[in-house]
């Protein structure tokens, strides 16, 4: 047998090993989501589907994960629910799987993400949402392949005050130099705090998929934020905008610009969280618009009926605080093809 044989030997008996394990996890563990596997890259490489353990085996199987001969062909990590993730493993991660596309530490543990995270050069999705991801760091994240970089959770904490706010979010704040990561197309829900940030993200083009944004802070105006959008305009087909109460956002601005004419008129669905008084100026325009979810926007009923001229509007979703009216109704010629409305 040649070298070239020997290799593909030693990465087949590596995974076959790893799957054995993994499969004696699922057979003395309760119910845990982890899925390990690589893609078919060439000779040796293989497959492992979605399997069931436990937490503290999942660590266990962490730690062994150094001994794979044929480690660097591992495309997808995920480890959601997992608990018991020490910044050692996370390191691991970075420094010896270095062709990774697929991060999830979603309901994890982690409160902060290794300094070598920019080493997985190829990711493509990183997950952390319901963490407690904070910040990236003073190093900005620089993941020029990443695509997908979700955040955010909802903290429903039994207390009263948080009960009638239904739930406190929080989320990471947006990374400097957002701007280099040109392949990005969900940016979602994260936190900005400058203008400047607002204007790193109108260079991303390639945002069409999703973009959440959680304004917080008195630097950030939205001005800014409607010349992204504007940018924009071609592409975007998911916007979710959350104002904190904290920002002076709602009483200094507004959502009317003639600097800025161009609506994302590929918009599908829209949100909008804490934004006064007033929708865009431009949702009258938004002829693709199915969805829309309006939260603490105390809005008009002159507001809803410009939502009622909306003949794609399929789906209408009315939370706490989102109209001022005592009662809400519906003209005969408005909302024609609703078929969802509730709080």
């Amino acid at each position: 047998m040649d070298g070239h044989g020997s290799r593909t030997a030693a990465g087949c008996q590596d995974y076959t090993v790893l799957k054995k394990m993994l499969l004696c996890i699922c057979s003395r563990c309760r119910p845990f989501s982890a899925t390990l596997h690589t893609t078919n890259t060439g000779p040796g490489s293989s497959s492992l589907g979605k399997v069931s353990g436990c937490s503290d085996n999942i660590v266990v199987l962490l730690q062994w994960l150094p001994s794979l001969s044929r480690l660097e062909l591992l495309k997808v990590l995920d480890l959601e629910g997992c608990d018991g993730l020490k910044k050692h493993y996370l390191e691991i991660i970075c420094n010896q799987i270095y062709q990774l596309k697929y991060l999830c530490l979603r309901r994890t543990n982690v409160t902060r993400l290794p300094k070598g995270i920019n080493k997985l050069r190829y990711l493509e999705t990183l997950d952390i949402r319901e963490t407690k991801v904070r910040d990236f760091g003073t190093r900005p994240l620089m993941l020029q392949m990443l695509k997908h970089l979700l955040a955010g959770s909802i903290d429903y904490s039994p207390r009263e005050d948080i009960i009638r706010s239904n739930g406190s979010f929080s989320t990471v704040y947006m990374t400097h130099c957002i701007g280099i990561m040109g392949n990005l197309q969900v940016l979602s829900h994260v936190k900005v705090s400058h203008n400047d940030q607002l204007d790193e993200i109108s260079q991303l083009l390639q945002l069409r998929k999703q973009l959440g944004l959680v304004l917080s802070g008195k630097e950030v105006h939205l001005k800014h934020l409607l010349r992204a959008i504007d940018e924009l305009h071609n592409c975007l087909l998911s916007l979710s905008i959350k104002i904190k109460e904290s920002s002076k956002v709602t009483s200094e601005m507004h959502m009317v610009n003639p600097l800025f004419k161009r609506p994302p008129k590929f918009l599908e669905s829209l949100s909008i969280c804490g934004l006064r008084n007033e929708l865009p100026y431009w949702v009258d325009e938004l002829h693709q618009l199915a969805k829309i979810t309006l939260t603490e926007t105390f809005l008009t009923e002159n507001a809803l009926r410009t939502l009622g001229q909306l003949k794609g509007l399929h789906c209408l979703r009315l939370r706490r605080n989102s109209f001022v009216a005592s009662r809400l109704a519906f003209g005969e010629s408005e909302f024609r093809n609703l078929y969802v409305s509730g709080h």
